[in-house]
Formats: structure tokens, sequence, C-alpha cells
């Protein structure tokens, strides 16, 4: 913002240079234009010499903040700026999703060439658009562009909501969901009714694709039906209840091994066990998936005598596996999908996630910080002691389920 100042002393000066500022303030208020201000400048039109000092100090300020967008420096068509103001103005009349064919047509409209032949360009925009948090587009998912992204936080948010909850208490499909993570269709559609703009026959498969891609519903590979689970909304299951429903006679267990995290959002948890569930089986009990908010169990072998248990705790997640047999095998390559899949989740998120590796006895309960013990220790020394059951356990005992090369 810049003003321009006639003639004053020194103290005038500085008194309606407030007074604009506060005239400013009051003038935009609540309104949204507000948002764009930084920084106010003032440059004389009697004073050269501070007039060029003024603009020295205007340009200055106008290159620190350019220079801090993500698209600094980038050389981009002209045609890109009237599309992405062409996409605020439909935000303005509240289309908050378009179909792929509409935008098309916008892109026709702002001087798009060849579009006809190649949509090369199009899409190339909509990735730019994406990559710097504009709007929500996806090469695979194509169907349609979300040119605001809060309208997608809304649709996920009717699925959490405690109020749609409460105004659906009649509905047993709730129980489904918070027992067993099982998300039926008449649910989905009762939810869905409740997203403002939100078309039932244009949006419902589109959506339903997105919270796939976003890891936040899954279909189980062992389903018959194409049913969707919902694993952040089953009401939490402590690891004991499970062992006593599922038994634990006569198997051995191998150690935890652990990944602990300098901080870790359960969302991201989600993300790793669905993302198990995509690609393994998951044990059944009493024909029901032995899926949770916090744990995921799935058979490793075919004859039911092997099982992998994954659990979240706090800033981590352990894993441990359950045998019927007298086999000792070892698991290295279930561990190496594991931070493979932490990998993934860090260039996916964009996100700086550190972690330790770490160890626990097998009669340990994961969830317990007592008793961990670093993966560097245990290579180092032959034995260690296990403060939670104060007592010595060789380290072989604790990392060749893990770390033996098989």
């Amino acid at each position: 913002m810049v003003f321009t100042c006639g003639e004053s002393n020194d103290i005038e000066r500085e008194e309606r240079k407030q007074n604009y500022q506060d005239h400013l303030r009051k003038t935009l208020s609540v309104h949204a234009k507000r948002r764009h201000l930084r920084k106010v400048h003032f440059v004389s039109n009697t004073s050269p010499i501070d007039r060029g000092e003024e603009f020295c100090r205007l340009r200055k300020d106008i290159f620190n903040k350019a220079r801090v967008f993500k698209n600094w420096g980038e050389n981009l068509p002209s045609r890109w700026i009237v599309l992405e103001k062409e996409i605020y103005r439909q935000i303005s009349l509240e289309k908050y999703a378009i179909s792929y064919d509409e935008a098309i047509q916008l892109a026709t409209d702002c001087s798009f060439p060849d579009l006809k032949v190649s949509n090369s360009e199009l899409d190339a925009f909509l990735k730019y658009e994406h990559d710097i948090g504009n709007l929500i587009y996806f090469e695979d998912i194509k169907d349609f562009i979300v040119l605001d992204p809060k309208w997608l936080v809304d649709v996920f948010k009717c699925f959490v909501s405690n109020q749609y909850k409460n105004e659906l208490i009649h509905m047993t499909e709730w129980s489904e969901l918070e027992n067993k993570g099982k998300l039926l269709k008449n649910l989905i559609v009762k939810l869905l009714e409740k997203v403002p703009y939100l078309s039932l026959n244009k949006h419902k498969q589109f959506v339903l694709q997105v919270m796939e891609k976003f890891d936040i519903i899954v279909t189980p590979i062992n389903c018959d039906t194409k049913d969707f689970y919902m694993p952040c909304m089953i009401k939490e299951v402590k690891i004991d209840d499970i062992i006593k429903e599922l038994g634990d006679e006569g198997c051995t267990k191998t150690s935890w091994f652990i990944l602990e995290f300098d901080f870790l959002p359960p969302s991201y948890f989600n993300h790793i066990v669905v993302s198990f569930v995509k690609r393994t089986k998951l044990l059944t009990k009493n024909d029901q998936l032995c899926i949770y908010r916090n744990i995921g169990l799935f058979p490793i072998n075919d004859s039911g005598t092997k099982v992998l248990i994954i659990c979240l705790s706090k800033n981590c997640i352990a894993m441990q596996v359950w045998q019927w047999n007298c086999e000792h095998d070892c698991y290295s390559d279930i561990k190496n999908k594991l931070m493979e899949l932490v990998r993934l989740m860090q260039l996916r998120y964009r996100i700086n996630i550190t972690y330790k590796k770490q160890f626990k006895c097998s009669e340990s309960i994961s969830m317990e910080h007592a008793g961990r013990v670093d993966c560097d220790t245990v290579l180092e020394y032959n034995e260690y002691r296990c403060i939670e059951h104060k007592k010595i356990h060789p380290s072989k005992d604790i990392i060749s389920s893990w770390l033996t090369v098989c």
C-alpha cells in the first residue's frame, strides 16, 4: 500500500501517516481484502531525496515478499494467471468443484491453445495449482477438480462430526462403523446429503475415490463385496482385550520392532495401516475383520500359524509376529516394508519426520515406553537389562527375528 503526501513538518507528517493507517484499518476492518495488506509506504511528492529512498525501500520490500512465494522466478504463461482469476470467480459463484470438461471450457475461454488436440498444458496448470495448494487435482481421478480445498474438508468432516452422528442416531449403520469400521452405503448417502453444494449424482463416486486416495477409507482385499472400511472411526480397543478374544495359548511371540518418532500424528499411522490393508489380507475372527483404530492383525501364511500385529501408541509404530509353530523365521522383509512405507509417506506429504529404531522383549506391551532399547545398543552388546521385567535378555533373542539376513 503506497500513499503520496504533500509538504508538512516532521511532526505533522508522522501524525498524518498514523491517521492514514488508522483510517485504512477502520475502513477495511474485517473485509476480506485486508488479508492482502503487508506494509504501508509513504512517498513524498515534494522531496525527491525522500521519494528516492522510499522507493528503494518499497522495491526491496516487494522483492522480499515475492521471493517467499513457491513460484518465485518461474516463467509461467500469462494465460495461467487469467485462468487462475477465473477459478476464483467460480468460487465466488459458489462452484467449489467442476468437471474436467468444464475446466477445458474455462481454459478455452482463457486462450489455452490446441485443447482439441491435447490437454497437456491444462493438466500442467492444474498440477501446478494443486502443488501450491490452490486446488485439488489428481491425474488418476480427473473427473472433477476441487476448486476450493475447504469444500473437500467439509466432505471429510461430515463423516467424523458428532453433530451428524447425533442427528442420525436412529441408523444402525453407525454401530457398524464404530464397532467394525464398516462404512455402509446407506450411511454414505445420508452423510453426503449434509454437505453444501454437493450433488450425490455427480460427486459421490469422485468423493469416495478421493477418500480412498487419502487413505481415509479402504476396501480390504479379502472383502467379498466392495465394502468400505474407515479405521479412524472405530472405537479404540486395548491390545489385552484383543489377545483375550483371539487367544494366545501355545503361541510364541517375536520381540517388538518399534519406530519411535519425535512426533507422529495419528492420521499418519492410519496411512500405514491402510497401506497394509490394501496389500495384505486381514485376519478374521467370527466373520469379522480384525482391524481397529489403533491395531491391525494380518495372517502371514495361509495356514494361519503366523499373525502379524501392527500397533500405534504415542508417537510410535510397533509390530510383532505371533507364531503357532516351532519355526524360527526372520521377518526383516516386513520390517523393511514398514520403513519403506514411512519413506513414501514422507515424500507424498512432504514432511520431515525422524524416528529411532527400537526393540522390546516379546512379553512386553508395546504401548509402554519402559523397556524399549535402541537398535544400536542391542547390536553393540551381547545382552541388555530389560527395565520392564528387571532381568537380562540376550540381544540375539531380541534382534534375530528382524535383523537376521534370511
